[in-house]
């Protein structure tokens, strides 16, 4: 949450995944409009949960997922290319759906990051599962970081 009346969804997705850019943009919608509704409609919800009035759509994923996709990295990018009919579907949905919606790149490869997991999970190692733990800010993933995300492509709808 940004402020008490702005959110960003983020729909995630890993290094692979047989779910497009496309899909994920589709489930980013479907989740707008399931928030909406719960306000609109005075749906009894989890009493931490606090009402918006405006979200942003976000599609973060690796580099790799984009590539896999033929979003980046094509050297032999044809006239129209995937990235630029991509930025006109995601124009046209922001304007219908009154959101700005922006696909971002996460900075990581699939092996640091894991190599990242398995040395913090080997600090906190427990027996029960039961213990509380308190992670420290050393054992986060700086490439995780907001600051660190990097745009692919957004929407150029100015909300009010």
């Amino acid at each position: 949450m940004n402020d008490d009346s702005k959110h960003l969804l983020i729909e995630l997705k890993p290094w692979r995944s047989k779910n497009s850019p496309l899909y994920a943009l589709v489930e980013s919608l479907k989740n707008l409009i399931e928030y909406r509704t719960i306000k609109e409609n005075n749906i009894p919800y989890h009493r931490d949960f606090k009402h918006f009035n405006e979200a942003d759509l976000i599609i973060l994923a690796p580099e790799s997922y984009y590539q896999d996709y033929g979003l980046i990295d094509k050297p032999e990018a044809p006239i129209i290319s995937k990235l630029q009919i991509l930025k006109r579907s995601v124009d046209e949905l922001s304007a219908e759906f009154k959101t700005n919606i922006s696909f971002m790149m996460l900075p990581l490869e699939e092996e640091a990051f894991y190599d990242r997991c398995r040395t913090v999970c080997k600090k906190y190692k427990k027996t029960t599962g039961l213990e509380r733990i308190d992670i420290q800010e050393s054992d986060s993933i700086p490439e995780l970081a907001k600051d660190k995300w990097q745009l692919l492509v957004s929407s150029d709808r100015e909300l009010n």
